[in-house]
């Protein structure tokens, strides 16, 4: 996910943003990330070689992030 909710200051974060804060203000606010859609607990991924910086959460069954794409499409059949 390339943004999460912090439940401790109750704001929007971007990934990348997150990454370029100061160490200590993302060490208080990693265990206070949630997902956007379902509110499940997420978890921030520092960027590496392969990838860009993001956030991981193990989402709710019903989660609208986790739907396939074309789910949205179905009432148009």
């Amino acid at each position: 996910m390339k943004r999460a909710l912090s439940v401790m200051d109750n704001v929007d974060l971007d990934a990348v943003e997150f990454s370029r804060m100061d160490a200590d203000w993302r060490r208080i606010r990693r265990r206070s990330l949630a997902c956007m859609a379902c509110g499940a607990p997420a978890f921030f991924r520092a960027a590496s070689a392969r990838r860009a910086a993001s956030f991981g959460a193990s989402h709710s069954d019903d989660c609208v992030l986790m739907s396939p794409p074309w789910s949205a499409f179905r009432f148009l059949q």
